[in-house]
């Protein structure tokens, strides 16, 4: 037995009923947006806002883009004024611009906020032997390697003993150096 005609209508209409309100172009407004916009972001998570606006100026300053490098980052200190690593870059980017006082400033600030992180150590160590506090330095470079969770001693060692090299301690500057290639850190 065949449907008849009638049922095959009233099947279509019944489809193009419940199918053809999906095809309208009209979306449901009713519900919520689950993502967050960026302003909703920065109200319910500033840190997380500074630490991308950090990421952001960092990618900026290393293509040269100081001035939008520098906005980022701002923008990053505004949001979250206690990040070591905010602090850090933009001391760099004040390093480049030759605004040093600026950038000791930030260097030591990144310190303090993080007094036993062996990155922020051996940048200001790195800062301060640029400028010729070779004293300061060497105590910078002794705390960033008693970090034991510092990544990469190596550099601290290193510009150990380009510091000390500089400051006409070249003994000084090859044994410690020599010490550390002894000893193999350079496979890590």
């Amino acid at each position: 037995m065949q449907p008849s005609r009638w049922v095959h209508f009233a099947l279509l209409t019944l489809l193009a009923v419940v199918l053809l309100p999906g095809c309208s172009g009209k979306q449901d407004f009713s519900r919520k947006e689950t993502r967050l916009t960026p302003k909703a972001e920065i109200r319910n998570d500033p840190k997380q806002a500074a630490k991308t606006n950090t990421s952001l100026g960092q990618a900026y300053l290393s293509k040269g883009q100081i001035d939008l490098a520098m906005d980022k980052l701002l923008k990053a200190l505004e949001l979250d004024p206690k990040n070591a690593d905010t602090h850090t870059v933009i001391a760099v980017a004040y390093e480049q611009i030759g605004k040093m006082n600026e950038a000791e400033k930030h260097y030591r600030q990144a310190h303090k906020l993080s007094p036993q992180a062996g990155l922020t150590a051996n940048n200001l160590g790195r800062f301060l032997c640029a400028q010729g506090h070779y004293a300061d330095a060497e105590k910078m470079f002794g705390l960033a390697l008693e970090d034991p969770f510092y990544k990469t001693p190596e550099t601290a060692i290193l510009n150990r003993a380009v510091c000390a090299r500089k400051d006409g301690r070249t003994e000084f500057a090859t044994d410690s150096s020599a010490k550390f290639w002894r000893a193999g850190h350079w496979i890590r």
